[in-house]
């Protein structure tokens, strides 16, 4: 019974989809998700991502650096901050959204500290690819920021629907 009750306590937590920091060829940082089997067209899913960017971004027109809807793709950075040390650092992190017809993607990629001009792989990654412990929070923090980011999306996306119904 004490199995069962561990296993109903932990299955909500294991199928959390969670996306995870990816680390390049050319050694830069990323995260992306592919949306797919949307049912709505790209000019419906480019307004739906403005959409998003919208509520999501205090100034939304101060975000986004590029929009088109003929190529589908929306561009912007934002400013995050993350613990390291006792601090907290001020990182840039640029976005892309590209649209198609029933299918999207979102990217997170060159997260760059704001007042030095370094990039995350310079705090997180060895020379070798592999993390620095000592920045453990950092890496963690920003990942499950992007991730939260990632997750909110997603459910903007499918609850768009319903909420253009209920006016």
């Amino acid at each position: 019974m004490k199995k069962l009750l561990l296993f109903i306590t932990i299955l909500p937590l294991i199928s959390i989809s969670q996306n995870t920091l990816q680390i390049s060829e050319s050694r830069t940082i990323y995260m992306e998700k592919v949306i797919s089997d949307t049912n709505y067209t790209k000019e419906e899913l480019y307004d739906i991502s403005l959409g998003w960017v919208s509520e999501v971004f205090n100034s939304p027109d101060d975000v986004i650096s590029f929009s088109d809807m003929r190529t589908g793709k929306i561009k912007g950075s934002f400013i995050s901050y993350h613990p390291i040390s006792l601090s907290s650092v001020a990182f840039s992190t640029t976005f892309t959204i590209q649209v198609k017809d029933k299918r999207l993607k979102i990217k997170f990629d060159n997260i760059t500290n704001v007042v030095y001009g370094a990039s995350l792989e310079t705090y997180i990654l060895k020379k070798n690819n592999t993390y620095r412990s000592i920045y453990s929070s950092l890496t963690s923090d920003v990942q499950s920021s992007l991730n939260n980011l990632i997750l909110d999306f997603e459910k903007y996306i499918k609850d768009y629907s319903s909420a253009a119904d209920d006016w």
